[in-house]
């Protein structure tokens, strides 16, 4: 789902033009909260969090441990919202 979003932001790619992963979408199934105006800035820890961990490129996106990492970095202020 980050990675989609990343994508839009730099390209201008729509979500009918991409295919999200089976990882990202199971993601975005438990965290509805992502992109919501009421989570907003939620949104903004988990999808700088995205960045942070893509430029390191030592963290696989779509990973086991790359969704752990953003769930982490959005419970640390919101504890329980991130599945």
């Amino acid at each position: 789902m980050f990675a989609i979003r990343l994508i839009q932001l730099r390209s201008g790619l729509t979500k009918e033009k991409l295919n999200p992963t089976k990882e990202a979408l199971a993601w975005s199934w438990k965290n509805k909260w992502y992109g919501h105006p009421e989570h907003d800035e939620a949104t903004r820890i988990a999808y700088l969090t995205h960045v942070y961990l893509c430029d390191l490129s030592y963290i696989q996106p779509d990973s086991e441990e790359y969704y752990q990492e953003i769930n982490t970095a959005v419970n640390k202020y919101f504890p329980g919202l991130a599945r």
